[in-house]
């Protein structure tokens, strides 16, 4: 078998295209010539038809009409990862699922439609890579001059199919790039026909994509200036491919505005112009503003002098070059003596003076990072300082700054003193002990409030300030509030009305309420003043609550003994009678009558109980120890009604107690929970340490005391029970009064929880 380089002796790489393309089918040629002639094909021959294709890089089968395929070279084979007697006698298209497409299909049919000169096909590669191969395709006669075989070709163009995703991707970025710029963007040949117009194009003009490719865009010019626009971009050279130039363009309304082009030419390697790009704006509006600007100068140098206020005009090199009569009047200065002589710097204050500086070179670079109006300290002839408020305004064409001065100093003396004045307003406010606000009479709109009023109501100034008292719910009857603002606008003031507030927290506030009609930029206002009350009346309550205690005890002690005896005598006849036979009838009643006089002297026990100096054993106990011996009782009582106990005690200390009463207060406290609750309740008892306090807190899981009883808790006699004397609860504050301890409630429709407050070991009795 002949070697390649014998056949071809300049054979390589770069020869590949030509083998596969003009010799291979030649030699095709010259075999099926010779057939036709009956000429016979030596070995020769063959072998060198069969070298050449062997040798070939490109993969090359033959089939019959049939697609029963008759030779595959190397390459070929390696394609179909098969061996040769593999491959021939078997279907093409049965070998690969690629051969099964409908277009592959259509060009190696004979009498395909359609048929393309090359097929393009994927494939996946041996170590499953994309490889990309462009069929050709060539017609073997036989001996009877038919179509007797099917030879294709096929080149790998992985590596070109690369590339040209490649530049089709970069191109596609570019399109979309230069689509999406507001900019007017183009490209054309050097004839001047378009080739690609943006998106920003079409909509100026008016006009889709579709209808201005192929056209020439010298049309779109204002006929006088094509010839010169056409000549400039034909004298674009390599060395110098870009130029700038402005033209005037027809709208597509007709009349002629003016653009701004940026042209680049791009050249091939031999210098020959090949393509032109541009990039355009409209400048038609901003050379319209320039003729207005300089229409405007004059009617600007008329105007410098009567506006009225103080105006200067200097360069970026800070020099003085106009000033009008109003400045001179400001500074002290002649016109005379300032312009071409003097630098804007001279009149500013040294305190400023940085600061100015500063905003002058930043506005030449970028006016929106510093403010056009602000105040400065401007110093005159004389050296007197006057606060002025300035306007800039910049002209960079001309690289000049105009600025207008107004003269506030007199009214920074009035905001100085408004200053001061509130300063003096808020001192006094705040300084008032009781709760100030001042708001609108007809809305109860707040305007202000005092520190005391905030502390009070449990909110800060913003949460008041602007909003109404209704909306904040202030007044727990908003009937209050109209019935004040009838009397004020009756009499004009209101002195010590008592009302009853809620702060934030749902707290009641009882407070004495005090108010004057007062005017607020010309609005009739209400100064309100209030003072919380409340922590005086619950002592008074409480100071009442003890009286009656103390004047029932006292009585009880007064009248005890003297009751008692009688009393005791009676029993004692009533047992004598009740044992002799002949009363056995009357037994029931006798029963009765000593247990009436048992409660009879139940009470005056309970009264005596009461008694402010009763003699009481103090020792110092722990309070959990005995809430813990009194417990069993508490919770036979709860189980018997179908209820449970819960105990939270935390550790306390030791104080001076005395442990019959304690337990005679736990036992009033809890039975009253217990007999507030339903079946299934909870009653907690619970101790702890609270701000230097020990507490003793019951609570129970009833419907809560209703508000109107709440004020007559503790009062004697009082009480909600069908058969309750009413002692029970005075018993409770009578017992804590002699501890020196206090009671609270705290009470809701889940429940009523009663505290008892003890002092720490350091108190007085200790």
């Amino acid at each position: 078998m002949l070697a390649e380089k014998d056949v071809f002796p300049e054979f390589d790489k770069d020869n590949q295209q030509l083998v596969d393309r003009v010799l291979i089918p030649e030699l095709i040629n010259v075999k099926t010539d010779d057939r036709k002639s009956g000429k016979n094909y030596n070995s020769s021959q063959t072998n060198l038809y069969e070298n050449i294709v062997e040798s070939q890089q490109d993969s090359i089968c033959r089939f019959k009409q049939d697609f029963t395929v008759t030779f595959t070279n190397k390459a070929m084979r390696s394609l179909l990862v098969r061996d040769q007697q593999d491959i021939i006698g078997t279907k093409l298209l049965e070998m690969m699922p690629q051969f099964l497409s409908p277009g592959f299909v259509n060009f190696i049919q004979l009498d395909g439609e359609n048929q393309p000169e090359v097929f393009r096909m994927r494939f996946d590669g041996p170590t499953e890579s994309e490889l990309w191969v462009e069929w050709s395709k060539d017609h073997i006669w036989s001996e009877k001059s038919d179509m007797g075989e099917i030879q294709i070709i096929g080149r790998d163009i992985t590596y070109q199919k690369s590339l040209e995703d490649e530049l089709r991707l970069s191109q596609e970025r570019y399109y979309n790039m230069v689509d999406s710029r507001s900019e007017l963007v183009i490209c054309c040949s050097p004839s001047a026909v378009l080739t690609f117009v943006n998106r920003a194009f079409c909509c100026f003009f008016n006009k889709s994509q579709d209808e201005m490719m192929g056209t020439s865009f010298l049309d779109l010019i204002y006929e006088p200036d094509r010839e010169a626009i056409r000549k400039l971009l034909m004298s674009m050279q390599k060395e110098e491919p870009e130029v700038l130039f402005p033209w005037r363009i027809i709208k597509p309304d007709g009349s002629i505005g003016w653009q701004e082009w940026k042209s680049r030419a791009i050249f091939d390697e031999s210098g020959t112009m090949i393509e032109l790009q541009a990039v355009g704006w409209d400048i038609s509006e901003r050379l319209e503003m320039e003729r207005a600007l300089k229409e405007s100068e004059a009617y600007y140098r008329a105007t410098f002098e009567s506006t009225g206020t103080a105006m200067m005009m200097y360069k970026y090199d800070m020099n003085i070059i106009l000033v009008n009569t109003e400045f001179e009047k400001l500074s002290g200065y002649k016109r005379e003596e300032i312009e071409h002589k003097m630098k804007w710097t001279h009149f500013i204050d040294q305190r400023d003076l940085d600061m100015m500086i500063s905003y002058h070179f930043q506005r030449q670079v970028d006016g929106r990072k510093v403010p056009d109006n602000y105040e400065f300290r401007l110093r005159d002839r004389w050296d007197n300082i006057k606060n002025v408020f300035l306007t800039v305004a910049v002209i960079h064409e001309n690289q000049a700054v105009v600025v207008s001065f107004m003269d506030i100093t007199e009214r920074k003396k009035m905001e100085q003193a408004l200053i001061q004045s509130e300063r003096r307003y808020l001192s006094i406010l705040n300084a008032c002990p009781n709760e100030l606000s001042i708001s609108t009479i007809d809305e109860g709109r707040f305007i202000d409030v005092n520190q005391q009023m905030c502390k009070t109501m449990g909110r800060s100034h913003n949460e008041i300030i602007g909003y109404t008292s209704l909306e904040l719910g202030i007044w727990v009857n908003p009937e209050d509030r109209a019935e004040l603002v009838a009397m004020l606008k009756e009499n004009g003031s209101v002195r010590n009305r008592e009302y009853t507030l809620r702060s934030k927290t749902g707290r009641e506030i009882i407070a004495l309420v005090s108010a004057e009609i007062y005017e607020v930029e010309g609005k009739q206002c209400m100064i309100l003043i209030s003072n919380d009350i409340s922590e005086k009346k619950q002592m008074e309550r409480e100071l009442a609550r003890l009286d009656q205690l103390n004047l029932v005890g006292e009585m009880a002690a007064s009248l005890g003994h003297e009751v008692r005896n009688p009393m005791t005598s009676v029993r004692g006849f009533l047992q004598l009678l009740k044992e002799f036979e002949s009363f056995e009838f009357y037994s029931e009643y006798f029963n009765i009558m000593i247990e009436e006089l048992d409660s009879a002297n139940q009470i005056i026990t309970e009264f005596l109980s009461m008694a402010r100096h009763k003699n009481v054993d103090l020792e110092l106990r722990n309070l959990n120890s005995i809430v813990m011996s009194v417990a069993p009782l508490v919770k036979a009582d709860a189980v018997a009604q179908d209820k449970w106990l819960e105990l939270q005690l935390n550790e306390v200390v030791e104080i001076m107690l005395d442990e019959k009463e304690i337990r005679q207060l736990i036992c009033n406290l809890s039975r009253n929970g217990l007999e507030s609750m339903d079946a299934g309740k909870k009653l907690l008892i619970k101790t702890y340490l609270k701000e230097n306090k020990i507490i003793l807190s019951i609570k129970d899981e009833g419907n809560g005391i209703p508000r109107e009883v709440i004020d007559k808790i503790g009062v004697p006699f009082f009480t909600t029970k069908e058969k309750g004397t009413g002692l029970g609860l005075p018993v409770c504050y009578s017992i804590a009064a002699r501890h020196k301890a206090s009671i609270q409630l705290e009470t809701s429709q889940a429940g009523t929880t009663f505290f008892v407050s003890f002092d720490l070991p350091d108190s007085e009795y200790c």
